[in-house]
């Protein structure tokens, strides 16, 4: 169970909570109904076209627990490598991203690295 923080409540509430991966690195929660996941699945095949190595997979539906938690089955936690009891959780609009405490630090250094190695190629005002 991950208890969500209490300005994405509000969102889900009462809404079935679509969850799908990216490259296994994080869960994403996308709050709709049964026609969102048809929109979903076709956001998805479209993002597989224009990014081929990226794997993304829709996971199913699930809904917000009294109390604001959430349940995240066993075989999902496995898949987006959901390891440590501490997760970050990050989003904006009707969307967010549960991850793994150390996944997303290294995807942070990782984001980090790409924005100093680009900043060297370019000429950033000088």
């Amino acid at each position: 169970m991950v208890l969500l923080p209490e300005g994405f409540i509000p969102t889900l509430i009462g809404k079935e909570i679509h969850l799908s991966a990216v490259d296994n690195l994080c869960l994403t929660l996308i709050p709709g109904n049964k026609y969102n996941r048809e929109k979903i699945e076709k956001e998805i095949e479209g993002l597989k076209m224009i990014e081929p190595e990226t794997h993304i997979s829709y996971l199913g539906t699930t809904k917000l627990r009294r109390g604001g938690y959430l349940f995240i089955s066993g075989g999902v936690r496995k898949l987006v490598s959901l390891k440590t009891p501490e997760v970050v959780i990050v989003g904006m609009g009707n969307s967010m991203e549960i991850w793994d405490e150390n996944s997303w630090e290294m995807e942070i250094k990782k984001w980090e690295k790409n924005y100093l190695e680009n900043r060297k190629n370019f000429n950033w005002g000088s």
